[in-house]
């Protein structure tokens, strides 16, 4: 630990923002029934930035605006949650304190939670790939020249 004496570790998502796209329950309406869909809650940032409050280490957490901001800039279906992966990647794009930084994406594989939209994440990541915004470690899924407009 002690080697990140100087790093700040960046959430994506805050518990509250969590808790807004991802709620606990859900009411589920099906012809003259109601039925309450219950979900394990999946917000544990607290526990995580306690553990590294108690080392020392500095933790940011992302706004919650630059999510609602890259959800708007992207064809994305409003029912996907944007992963946590491209939240960071456009965090990083847009952030003026990172204007002079190259970003390199390092296993970056659309491939995972069903609840996110791998197809138009990879559309726009691929994009921003071809346009020299973002650089990659290794090759990125079915790498293939996109039109989409991911600004």
């Amino acid at each position: 630990m002690d080697t990140l004496n100087n790093t700040t570790i960046i959430f994506p998502f805050e518990d509250d923002l969590i808790n807004k796209i991802n709620p606990a329950c859900k009411i589920v309406h099906r012809n003259f029934f109601i039925k309450i869909k219950k979900y394990i809650r999946n917000s544990n940032n607290d526990k995580y930035i306690n553990y590294f409050f108690e080392k020392n280490i500095k933790v940011k957490m992302i706004d919650q605006s630059y999510y609602w901001a890259a959800k708007d800039l992207t064809n994305i279906d409003n029912l996907s949650i944007l992963s946590t992966g491209f939240i960071a990647i456009f965090y990083f794009l847009s952030n003026k304190e990172y204007t002079n930084y190259d970003i390199y994406l390092c296993g970056f594989t659309f491939h995972g939670w069903s609840g996110h939209d791998w197809e138009q994440e990879k559309i726009c990541v691929l994009n921003l790939k071809s346009n020299k915004k973002v650089h990659a470690f290794d090759a990125i899924d079915d790498e293939k020249q996109h039109t989409f407009d991911c600004r």
